[in-house]
């Protein structure tokens, strides 16, 4: 539908209307929720048995990680597609690599988000963005296409389990 509409309203207005749709159901989730007379509560705090972090040094430091982190996913996603046709891939295969790391992406958010809740959380996240590195370096070295899209795949997931394994 988002491409039919580009092509018959062009770009702008695709955008428009699509804003206009979201916010049309916004309002109707709103209006729905307060007519059902539903009585929403905010839960109760959970007791973490992890310590608040109370040092400003480490405080800076997770937001850096998750910043560079974050930053380095998007760059991958940015970036997928330049990735995997540099090597020669079909139109088919760049659009399942960039699609592979947006999957990969929701899976680590999941998963670390799961995980965090199971193993310590630096574990998780040394673990999986040394994958995601080691994965990078194989493409260096490996330039195939085939290669390429499984190790966009682990960096997707590294990005998606730090996003869900940071907070």
């Amino acid at each position: 539908l988002f491409s039919a509409g580009i092509e018959v309203l062009g770009i702008g207005t695709t955008f428009v209307v699509t804003g206009a749709f979201m916010a049309l159901v916004g309002i109707a989730a709103f209006v729905l929720l307060r007519v059902s007379r539903v009585d929403i509560q905010t839960p109760s705090p959970i007791p973490s048995h992890r310590p608040v972090v109370q040092s400003k040094g480490l405080f800076w430091a997770l937001w850096f990680g998750f910043f560079f982190g974050a930053f380095a996913g998007v760059m991958v996603l940015g970036h997928a597609a330049a990735i995997v046709g540099s090597f020669g891939a079909t139109p088919e295969q760049i659009v399942l690599g960039t699609s592979m790391v947006g999957i990969g992406n929701g899976i680590g958010r999941l998963g670390g988000g799961w995980f965090s809740d199971r193993v310590a959380p630096r574990r998780i996240l040394t673990t999986m963005l040394l994958l995601a590195g080691l994965a990078l370096l194989v493409v260096a070295t490996v330039p195939a296409v085939a290669v390429s899209i499984v190790a966009l795949t682990i960096v997707g997931v590294g990005y998606g389990t730090m996003a869900g394994a940071y907070p």
